[in-house]
């Protein structure tokens, strides 16, 4: 595998692991387990950060 084929690899999985916790976010939030606040604050994070989720940091 050639680095740019790698960096792809990295990306989708990256892109795919974003969304499985956009996915999460929503489901708490449906189930009233977060505030819609905390709810907007996690989707900003995951989009921010790549979804590295530091609470605090």
């Amino acid at each position: 595998m050639c680095l740019s084929e790698s960096r792809k690899s990295e990306s989708f999985a990256l892109a795919k692991e974003q969304k499985v916790l956009e996915k999460l976010v929503d489901i708490l939030a449906e189930e009233n387990q977060i505030t819609l606040a905390e709810r907007v604050d996690l989707k900003e994070r995951i989009k921010k950060y790549g979804g590295a989720l530091r609470c605090g940091r």
